[in-house]
């Protein structure tokens, strides 16, 4: 998922963003993905940490698509996995302030729903 919404962020900033997931996948001991966004103000990286869930959990969140629909089974899996405490607030708060990034994240999630569905396709 490493994905931006946009392009600017300084090599500098990504590459510490990129650093901080593979930190974050040694840890987890699972592969950890990243969401980051611009600030709509001050520009500042807003970002987000996911981990991939468990083979299980994978099966269940591509059965969620058909069932509940795509934007439903990425938050789903954006609010299971997310890595809150490593992760920027807004990306994971309940106010009107945080639904526009929240939004992007389970989007995003989309993303990687479609990169696990594509892995079961190959096997």
């Amino acid at each position: 998922m490493e994905q931006t919404e946009n392009t600017t962020f300084t090599e500098e900033q990504l590459a510490a963003i990129q650093a901080k997931a593979d930190e974050l996948t040694e840890r987890e001991k699972r592969k950890v993905h990243y969401f980051v966004t611009p600030h709509h103000t001050t520009g500042e990286p807003i970002v987000a940490y996911v981990k991939d869930p468990p083979y299980l959990g994978k099966l269940v969140f591509l059965d969620e698509i058909t069932g509940k629909g795509a934007i439903m089974a990425g938050n789903k899996l954006a609010e299971q996995n997310i890595l809150a405490k490593d992760s920027h607030p807004l990306m994971s708060g309940n106010d009107a302030a945080s639904e526009p990034y929240r939004l992007g994240l389970a989007v995003a999630c989309v993303s990687l729903l479609e990169m696990y569905s594509a892995e079961f396709k190959k096997k």
